[in-house]
């Protein structure tokens, strides 16, 4: 372009000749004024011989045409010192030649400052950090069913499985009356489980969801915190184990907002869907709940039954019972029908006539 003129400013520019933006075009973003912080934060030095005047408090300021000449000219002429140790810094040490406040507007002057407050100032770094940490140590607490915990997760594991921050909540009766305490089922007791971190069992989710095992989702975890003031235990505490039990709380936690709904009133009718898979490495049955709510059909997990050889149908239709049960326990009047679906996606139906068991 001619003349060295330019249209937008150059990034490189800032630190070359001492520039901060002091305003943005409020849709592209793109620097419209830059204010010298030589000006900001030095006074111009004294010409030798020259006769003494008023110092000047005036900011120079540079907009478009962007003329580097001119900007080069005025450290020259108005900061001629400082310039000169200034341009043989390295990058480096030229970051830290001003305070690290320079690039935020002071307060005005008595006499008219040619800048405007920066807006877009970026927050130090430690603030950032400390704002990040309190978000990953705010943390959750949940209602579940204790049926949910005790009859349908429990059992997954081999050893039943190690619950981290799963409380029963005891029903307790204020009466002297011993019929009525018989009268309680045991059922209506709730755990409250708590995680340490909400955002860490939202974060772990997700990573698994991706596919990843439960060592990987935990190193993942732990590099996305690491380096973090404030974090140091958090990080340490991630483990496999941890991962885990994340996962149990979230599957607790599905299961018993699906039941809340299913026994809302608002969904009066639901089918089972069943789909065969083959996308896990091994195949497995996918049993899912699909209903209508607020004008939408919603088809939510349910149960995946891993297929270990060709006699699991009655096992398998056992575990489906099992959960019904549980997860909707008038499934008998609100079963409208089975779905059945392979992985070519052909269907077939089926409709619920009858409320034995094993019609499912």
């Amino acid at each position: 372009m001619a003349g060295g003129r330019s249209r937008t400013f150059r990034p490189h520019w800032a630190l070359q000749y001492a520039l901060a933006v002091a305003e943005r075009d409020p849709e592209s973003g793109q620097p419209t004024k830059a204010a010298c912080l030589m000006c900001r934060v030095f006074t111009r030095d004294e010409t030798e011989g020259s006769r003494r005047r008023k110092r000047k408090t005036k900011v120079q300021c540079f907009s478009q045409p962007w003329r580097p000449d001119n900007m080069r000219r005025h450290l020259e002429q108005q900061h001629k010192l400082r310039w000169a140790q200034y341009k043989e810094l390295s990058d480096e040490d030229k970051r830290s030649f001003f305070p690290a406040n320079a690039a935020i507007s002071r307060q005005p002057h008595v006499d008219p400052v040619e800048i405007t407050t920066e807006t877009s100032a970026v927050q130090p770094v430690v603030e950032l950090n400390a704002a990040v940490a309190a978000a990953v140590k705010k943390p959750g607490t949940f209602l579940v069913d204790k049926d949910i915990v005790d009859e349908l997760l429990r059992p997954l594991g081999p050893d039943g499985g190690e619950f981290f921050g799963f409380e029963m909540q005891r029903i307790e009766i204020d009466s002297d009356d011993e019929d009525l305490e018989l009268d309680v089922d045991e059922n209506d007791a709730r755990y409250v489980v708590t995680v340490e971190s909400r955002l860490e069992l939202e974060t772990c989710i997700t990573f698994m969801a991706g596919g990843v095992s439960f060592r990987q989702a935990a190193q993942l975890f732990r590099g996305m915190v690491g380096g973090i003031a404030g974090l140091d235990q958090t990080n340490r505490a991630m483990t496999e184990k941890r991962v885990k039990n994340l996962c149990r709380v979230a599957c607790a936690v599905n299961l018993q907002r699906l039941k809340d709904l299913l026994e809302s009133g608002k969904v009066w009718s639901f089918a089972v869907v069943l789909e065969w898979c083959k996308t896990a490495g091994s195949p497995f049955l996918d049993v899912r709940v699909q209903f209508e709510h607020e004008g939408e059909i919603h088809s939510v997990h349910l149960v995946g039954i891993v297929v270990q050889d060709v006699d699991f149908a009655e096992e398998s239709g056992d575990l489906v019972v099992r959960y019904l049960d549980v997860v909707a326990p008038r499934w008998k009047a609100k079963l409208a029908g089975i779905s059945c679906v392979d992985e070519g996606g052909s269907k077939t139906c089926e409709q619920a006539e009858s409320t034995d068991e094993r019609s499912v």
